[in-house]
Formats: structure tokens, sequence, C-alpha cells
């Protein structure tokens, strides 16, 4: 890698999925063997879908599903086996839920509520290898 601490973008590819002149898909590859996807999946010129994947196979995708330029899904693969590991749901009130697969088995083991949007953790709930609730433990806030 250059002395610059950002990567260098090494290739970019851009391309029009369904042929109306508009490119639908930006594909860049850095130098650090990083590469990120810009999807337009509604073809309004703004991006709906982020992907980034690392040389390792690990990734994080991002999705903006009503259009306003911040993210509402965004799910991670931490190992890079192809499966999420973490997925995270905000909603338009900025409350947020996160659903965390601890062993990789597919089964969401742990979730994470923001329940009021204010970014902090108010509710945990630990579930069973069914996904049945086992605990849920409710955080104070401090002050």
């Amino acid at each position: 890698m250059s002395e610059n601490t950002e990567p260098v973008i090494e290739a970019v590819a851009l391309v029009d999925v369904d042929g109306d002149g508009i490119v639908d898909i930006v594909v860049e590859l850095d130098d650090e063997g990083t590469t990120t996807a810009y999807v337009d999946v509604d073809g309004d010129g703004l991006t709906d879908v982020v992907v980034v994947t690392a040389e390792d196979g690990s990734s994080v995708t991002t999705i903006d599903v009503d259009g306003d330029g911040i993210a509402d899904i965004i799910l991670i693969d931490v190992d890079g086996d192809g499966k999420t590991d973490i997925e995270i749901d905000v909603a338009a009130d900025g409350s947020s839920v996160t659903a965390i697969d601890i062993d990789g088995d597919g089964i969401v083991d742990v979730l994470l509520i923001d329940e009021d949007g204010d970014g902090t953790v108010d509710a945990l709930v630990a579930l069973d290898e069914n996904g049945e609730v086992i605990e849920v433990a409710l955080v104070e806030e401090s002050e």
C-alpha cells in the first residue's frame, strides 16, 4: 500500500443493467482487495444498496428502503461465510433492532433493542436454538 492512508482505487466498473442509459451499479476495487458496489435498484439515480466486501470475504451491506439516503437495513457477515451474522433494522423514527447470530448457525441468539431511537440499547433479548425468547433484560437509563 502507498504512504497515503486511504486505499487507492484500482478499478471501477459502471453497469447499466436495464439498458435505459442510467448507471445502475458502480463497482470499485481498491488496492487492499476491498470491493464496493453501489446499486441503484429503482433507477432514480440514488444509491439504494451499498455492498462492501473485504478480501477475506467479510462484508457489510446497507439498504435504503425508503429512499431518504439513510440506511434502513444493515447486514454484516463478520467471518466471510456468506451468512449474515448481524442485522440492524432502523425505523423512520430512529428506533432499531439489532439481531446477532453469535454461533453462525443461522438462528438469531440475541436482540438489542433501541426502542426510543436515542442510540442506546433499551432491552436485551436472549433467544434459544428455536428462536424462542428465554430472557429479557431491560437496560436502565443512566443520568
